[in-house]
């Protein structure tokens, strides 16, 4: 069965960017949903589950329109042994996979909010939705994160948690706040939102320190790179783009000593221009070049390099850009592996053990539920005679505890377990009524169970 995921507005799928409202809300965002919280002891795991782990982890996240992705809505086979008639949050008896589409969402209106009730059908309860949005700045700033959310959430900015709350409320602007820091050119933030029941949704805006409303932020829903990478036919994404400019840096050998130091280097315009590069260790820098290129073009130069992490600026007229790269030193890199090494045959020891640990467990669980399934028959055997005999008679009256204090209008007095007929009224009123069992009761948010 196919599902349709439902967008709140469809917003121009364009590498043109918006900007944040007049208070500094951003209403554009990629969103991708729905994805499962399920309920461990009365809490959601949602909260504490990285769900992008396998498309490297939510922080990381760089999503794009039409990135595709499947949530998998478990159900707990247990239930429907234990005589319920939905094994999860939803209402679902079986597994069900759900397709996840990243999709282009603009908040209309007065209100700043983006609000997800019934967008993700069947799944309205109980799920975590993810935003994403690319935010250009045209220079380095302290910001504030000025959130309001239905219900937990956490943010990230450029792979780094930012805050989080987890915790239940409403949408309320600015009932949260975060101090962070944006840095020139290219900054991603992800918005992760938990939804326990009834409403779900978020707002977010971004100021300076004071509070004061950051405007000139150019918000987009793709990484600008993605276009050159099409565009000039690149191997890999670039790794940072800036004022229409992206860069990628590559060190060959990356060991201590003499390496060739080559830098990708791109723009939306095939044009010659003076172009400065820099590197620097521990925020020092260590040798500069300066050329006229002519975009694209690939910068090598060789240069002698201490084992350590190292930046690599490059800076254009009106862009500066930014990419790190690590040099090794022999010596360490031949410890550390004999170290992993020594460290693997450990693992491989532990993990074999485990695994028969694993084995004598799974035989275990076999013969139980033979036994299990041996008993419930023979149990089912014994009691469908009688259901058949007692079903809808008087000559149920047979067992089990007194019920004490019962009205003079009670067909019976005593609790009769094995059969089908009994007799129902509120607290403390005396109108009975005749009710068979078991009995359906439907529940919004659980769904289906029987008594």
């Amino acid at each position: 069965m196919k599902f349709l995921i439902l967008p709140l507005l469809f917003a121009a799928a364009t590498l043109a960017a918006a900007t944040p409202d007049a208070k500094g809300f951003i209403r554009d965002w990629l969103v991708a949903g729905p994805y499962p919280s399920y309920q461990v002891k009365g809490n959601g795991d949602g909260y504490k589950t990285d769900l992008l782990a396998h498309q490297g982890g939510e922080a990381g996240i760089r999503p794009f329109e039409g990135m595709r992705d499947t949530a998998l809505f478990r159900a707990d086979k247990a239930k429907l042994i234990a005589g319920i008639g939905s094994t999860n949050e939803w209402g679902f008896i079986e597994n069900r996979e759900i397709p996840v589409v990243w999709t282009p969402f603009h908040a209309e209106g007065e209100k700043p909010d983006l609000v997800f009730d019934k967008r993700f059908l069947p799944i309205d309860d109980y799920m975590v939705i993810y935003s994403v949005c690319y935010i250009e700045s045209p220079a380095e700033r302290k910001i504030k994160l000025r959130i309001g959310a239905d219900d937990d959430f956490k943010v990230f900015l450029n792979g780094k948690l930012a805050g989080g709350s987890n915790t239940s409320q409403g949408i309320t602007p600015d009932a949260f706040l975060y101090e962070a820091t944006l840095k020139r050119g290219l900054n991603v933030l992800v918005m992760k939102l938990v939804d326990r029941t009834h409403g779900c949704g978020f707002c977010l805006a971004v100021s300076d320190q004071s509070g004061n409303p950051i405007t000139d932020l150019a918000i987009r829903l793709d990484d600008p790179a993605r276009n050159a990478m099409r565009r000039d036919q690149l191997k890999q994404l670039p790794a940072a783009s800036d004022g229409g400019f992206y860069m990628d840096t590559a060190a060959a050998g990356r060991f201590s000593g003499s390496n060739t130091v080559t830098v990708t280097v791109g723009g939306e315009k095939k044009e010659t221009l003076q172009a400065a590069l820099t590197l620097l260790r521990r925020g020092e820098k260590t040798v500069e070049f300066r050329k006229e290129l002519k975009l694209p073009a690939e910068w090598r130069e060789t240069v002698t390099l201490e084992p350590g992490i190292y930046t690599c600026r490059l800076t254009l007229p009106g862009a500066v850009l930014e990419d790190s790269f690590e040099i090794f030193a022999p010596a360490a890199v031949a410890k550390r592996n004999e170290e992993l090494k020594k460290q693997h045959g450990e693992w491989r020891k532990k993990l074999a053990a485990e695994q028969k640990k694993q084995q004598e467990l799974d035989d275990a669980n076999a013969r139980l539920t033979r036994e299990h399934d041996a008993l419930y028959a023979e149990t089912e055997a014994a009691y469908a005679g009688l259901r058949q005999r007692n079903r809808g008679g008087k000559e149920c009256d047979s067992i089990d505890a007194p019920l004490p204090d019962a009205p003079v209008s009670a067909l019976r007095r005593r609790i009769l377990l094995s059969g089908d007929n009994w007799l129902i009224a509120p607290e403390g009123k005396e109108n009975w009524s005749r009710v068979s069992f078991p009995r359906t009761h439907f529940d919004r948010y659980f769904r289906t169970y029987y008594y």
